[in-house]
């Protein structure tokens, strides 16, 4: 038989069980007396151990039952597991996941015999040492009755099937849009019809990519105790909301932005523990990860309680990078975000191996915009917070559809809050912009044909009192800004396809979709665009490229 064919099934299965393997061992380092985490360290060491022989990579397998002998031994208390003790168990899983990669690519194993042998010395040297008296803090549970195992209620996708499903709720989201524009009235009950189904398919088919986020997350407690112990800091590390569900598109490019964020909050953020207490801070340094969803918006935010960002301070090192003073007063506290993402600026003293060449920050915020997201920071109480904001949907999104000139774009809806018509007339001028009283507030507007508009081509040309503003109000911040289209033709689902880099970067626009006429509509860039016509209100020059 050849075992070859399962080499996909057993790798994921595999790299499952490392993820959890690395999160559970690492928080046994925190409560070493816990049974039942060291019951489940267990099962899965054994478990992995099972699947590595039955597929014939037995020197896997071998070290896994030399992990599986130390954790039994700290389950039974004849071991007391230490920091040394940890630190090994996670370069054995180092090794093993190079294993997989070795397997994956080709399909040979790596010699794990030498880690299999320092690993059991953990037990041999504990018992030439003497047992430990160790009483467990928690007891482990007891098994009642066997599960019932007689359905299955999941099965493993591949992407690809996936993305196939998508594309085709894309398709027939277009077939649809098509068919409201027939007018037999003997057609109308099959289009009713043919409508709920497509609604259920996009939905089915939106659900089906959405991962939970803690898997993807299960790799942040390793990396933050990893950066700690080489930096000699005491730093514990809190994950919430993480049984979000996201995207999978979104999930897989939120978690190298995520690392940039993590590893500067251990570099520059959590000072040294002398340095805390002459601060008369706790030695033990806080990091958070928070996810939170609100109005189709996935919020995931890096909190720590280190060493606060202080423009003046900022300001200083900027000037040593050849930033001129002039350019320097045009940062202010509410645009500070703009100078630490600047590719090659950095607040480190020091070019180490996590961080200090300027590239972390300047790579976060590319990423959120590349997603249709942006980039905040917030100060908190006791240090600073940077928050991620996404879109929940990437591939098949509500949009609201608006017509400028003979152009058609696509709004997504989770960035409008409201629709107006306001005569022109009633518009008023402040600091040379346009904007709206509405509310009582005044609310600056944007113009789509002057954002598009060429420099040698007036946009003024509908801008006279009889005629009225077509108003869509999206969310800029703290407020609303509202753009002015020609016309709002309606809302519908539309399949996101991408665009070239240039588009997305130069002119605020983040895909294209194809209408039900078989015309091309532009998805704007909601964010971008607010964020673009912000700078250019407030004057705010930024310092050049370094």
């Amino acid at each position: 038989m050849d075992l070859m064919q399962y080499i996909g099934m057993y790798l994921q299965e595999m790299r499952d069980n490392l993820a959890q393997l690395n999160r559970h061992v690492v928080q046994l380092e925190k409560e070493p007396g816990n049974v039942p985490l060291l019951q489940e360290i267990m099962r899965l060491s054994h478990s992995s151990k099972g699947s590595s022989n039955a597929m014939g990579f037995k020197s896997t397998a071998t070290l896994f039952h030399a992990l599986e002998d130390v954790f039994e031994a700290a389950r039974k208390g004849n071991l007391s597991v230490s920091k040394e003790h940890i630190t090994l168990c996670l370069k054995a899983f180092d090794l093993i996941d190079a294993s997989f990669t070795s397997i994956e690519k080709t399909k040979n194993e790596q010699n794990c015999t030498a880690m299999a042998e320092a690993v059991r010395a953990i037990v041999t040297q504990q018992i030439a040492a003497g047992p430990t008296v160790a009483t467990p803090s928690v007891t482990a549970p007891v098994a009642t009755a066997l599960p019932d195992t007689g359905t299955i209620d999941f099965i493993r996708v591949g992407t690809e099937k996936i993305e196939k499903l998508t594309n085709l709720a894309g398709e027939f989201a277009l077939l649809r849009q098509r068919t409201m524009t027939l007018k037999d009235p003997k057609l109308a009950p099959i289009i009713e019809q043919l409508d709920r189904l497509v609604d259920d398919l996009t939905f089915y088919a939106s659900d089906i990519r959405l991962v939970p986020l803690e898997q993807a997350f299960a790799r942040f407690p390793r990396l933050i105790r990893d950066l700690a112990t080489s930096q000699g800091k005491n730093i514990r590390f809190e994950m919430a909301g993480t049984d979000v569900e996201l995207d999978k598109t979104l999930v897989d490019h939120l978690v190298s932005p995520l690392i940039h964020l993590l590893r500067n909050a251990v570099d520059h953020g959590i000072e040294a523990p002398e340095e805390r207490a002459k601060q008369g801070k706790n030695a033990e340094g806080i990091i958070r990860l928070t996810v939170e969803r609100e109005q189709g918006f996935a919020r995931v935010s890096v909190e720590d309680d280190g060493e606060p960002i202080v423009l003046a301070h900022l300001k200083e090192i900027a000037k040593s990078k050849g930033i001129s003073e002039e350019t320097l007063q045009g940062i202010k506290e509410e645009n500070i975000l703009s100078l630490l993402t600047l590719p090659g600026f950095s607040s480190s003293k020091v070019v180490s191996d996590i961080s200090g060449r300027g590239v972390g920050l300047s790579a976060v915020l590319q990423a959120a915009k590349a997603l249709g997201g942006e980039l905040a920071l917030s100060k908190t109480n006791g240090g600073k917070r940077f928050t991620i904001s996404l879109p929940l949907q990437l591939s098949i999104i509500q949009s609201l559809l608006v017509e400028d000139g003979a152009q058609t774009y696509a709004m997504p809806i989770v960035h409008v809050r409201r629709l107006l018509i306001i005569p022109m007339s009633d518009l008023k001028s402040t600091l040379g912009e346009k904007a709206a009283v509405i509310d009582g507030q005044d609310v600056p507007l944007i113009f789509l044909k002057k954002l598009f508009a060429a420099e040698n081509t007036s946009a003024e040309q509908k801008e006279s009192a009889e005629f009225n503003a077509h108003l869509v109000l999206v969310e800029a911040g703290h407020g609303l800004i509202g753009i002015v289209v020609d016309r709002i033709a309606g809302s519908t689902d539309i399949m996101v396809k991408p665009i070239a880099a240039s588009l997305k970067n130069d002119v605020c626009f983040t895909g294209s979709t194809i209408l039900g006429s078989g015309r091309v509509a532009l998805i704007l860039d909601i964010p971008g665009i607010v964020r673009k016509h912000t700078q250019h209100f407030k004057h705010a020059s930024l310092p050049p490229q370094i």
